[in-house]
């Protein structure tokens, strides 16, 4: 007797600025000292880049987004 599979639950991960979950697929990421963040679109990461840039943590070239 086949038992029909269960579709597999996508890894889901927390927006850095607004915490929303999101699909890890779905993300924007940044490397920003030593670790990655994630971002659930454009908006939230302009956000976190202002903010950072207002606290002087981040530095010119030190993060990627893919």
């Amino acid at each position: 007797m086949e038992h029909p599979s269960k579709p597999h639950e996508e890894e889901k991960i927390a927006c850095a600025s607004c915490m929303k979950d999101i699909p890890l697929s779905a993300a924007i990421s940044s490397e920003a000292a030593g670790y990655t963040v994630y971002f659930c679109g454009i908006e939230c990461f302009s956000e976190w880049n202002r903010q950072a840039e207002r606290s002087g943590l981040k530095q010119a070239g030190e993060h990627q987004t893919r």
